[in-house]
């Protein structure tokens, strides 16, 4: 369903008057959470602007912003800094209206007399966020704990942009591509071809069936421009639904470059969350479910719930990951982690930053294999926007009657 941003203004427990932002389906889910959060609405008003801004922006947050706001509020909490000041503070600055809307309903839920953590699950952030500060902020340590998401979304962030930066440039060819055929065949093709048709005494049914193909498709592209137009959307729609499809990412994985480095980009992400959760001193178990939700690789959600269940059933953790099917790089750098009798956490951490080191390395390389084939894709578009414009007409000359 979709998601819209709704305004309110309303009175809460103590009769004092809040306003703030939240995302519902509808208006009634909105005043269901409302009510949850302990709200009597006096005004509740959609917010255009803010809707069109959630369907550009996607489901996610914007991991930067993220990044920051635990950073500041981690900051805030060391010196000593009230959470709640705090979060109104930084909400004045977040740009991002999904984590603006989130920040408002965890306002709203703190003040309300929730625990951080479960004000933070009532916003909606990531469950691997919320099980990190419910294990510190009992101990008084939930400074550590936000630092330490800190360091997890920049870290994401950066492969995730570097990641999309490599997609960009290809998916971008792509789209000129397609473009520069849906004109060619609706606009170049017919009135060339309606030319030829006139030339000679028996026009284009002496013509090869080549020619005669590339006519009869640029008249129709011509006489049915809004189907043309439709049919090359419903490809660019197509390619982009196979390439975020299960099925699109094992047909990457067939390239081994390909496979190392988005292998190495999730481990990279989830080791690093791992490590910040046994660092906060979540159940292993559960902290390696968490993580299995959070897998954007089918394999790497496999070994993490695999690794869940051996930990689970009583066995270490470096067990449990030989156990779970990890890589062997990976078995070998949580041993090793696990034999130095203490600081797992931060061994974990370098071994998260150690992948995302990786990643660059090898996006670097991939890099530059993806500019020569875009070079020679260049070279085939040319090649075939003259086959269908250029080619016909020389043909055509030569069996002109």
């Amino acid at each position: 369903m979709i998601e819209r941003l709704y305004r309110y203004e309303a009175r809460d427990l103590m009769d004092r008057t809040v306003d703030g932002q939240l995302i519902a389906v509808s208006r009634e889910d909105a005043e269901v959470q409302l009510r949850q959060l302990s709200l009597r609405a006096l005004a509740l008003d959609l917010d255009v602007q803010g809707t069109l801004s959630l369907l550009v922006a996607g489901r996610d947050f914007d991991l930067r912003e993220l990044a920051r706001l635990y950073t500041s509020l981690g900051g805030r909490l060391t010196r000593g800094g009230n959470l709640a000041t705090g979060l109104q503070d930084v909400a004045e600055f977040v740009i991002d209206v999904r984590l603006r809307a989130a920040l408002s309903v965890w306002i709203a839920a703190y003040l309300g007399g929730a625990k951080t953590s479960e004000s933070m699950r009532i916003a909606g952030l990531p469950a691997r966020h919320v099980a990190a500060v419910a294990a510190l902020e009992e101990s008084g340590s939930l400074a550590r704990a936000l630092k330490g998401l800190a360091t997890e979304c920049l870290r994401d962030y950066e492969i995730r942009a570097a990641l999309g930066k490599l997609v960009r440039q290809p998916a971008l060819y792509g789209l000129v591509a397609l473009i520069a055929y849906w004109g060619a065949l609706a606009f170049l093709v017919p009135p060339v071809m309606q030319q030829i048709g006139r030339l000679g005494t028996r026009g284009l049914e002496v013509q090869p069936p080549y020619v005669q193909v590339v006519a009869a498709l640029g008249s129709w592209a011509h006489d049915h421009l809004l189907l043309w137009t439709l049919a090359c959307a419903g490809v660019a729609l197509g390619v982009v639904a196979f390439a975020r499809s299960q099925q699109g990412r094992r047909c990457a994985d067939l390239l081994p470059m390909w496979r190392r480095l988005s292998e190495r980009a999730d481990m990279a992400q989830l080791w690093g969350a791992f490590a910040v959760l046994y660092g906060a001193g979540e159940r292993l178990q559960d902290a390696a479910h968490h993580i299995a939700d959070a897998a954007r690789r089918p394999a790497s959600q496999e070994w993490f719930l695999a690794l869940a269940a051996s930990l689970r059933a009583g066995y270490r953790l470096d067990e449990a990951v030989v156990r779970a099917g990890f890589p062997r790089y990976v078995a070998s750098a949580v041993g090793q982690a696990v034999a130095q009798q203490g600081g797992v956490d931060e061994s974990l951490e370098r071994f998260a930053d150690e992948r995302a080191a990786d990643v660059f390395d090898l996006l670097d390389r991939l890099t530059g294999r993806v500019d020569l084939l875009l070079k020679l894709g260049l070279g085939l578009l040319i090649l075939g926007l003259a086959a269908v414009t250029y080619l016909p007409v020389f043909i055509a000359a030569g069996h002109m009657r």
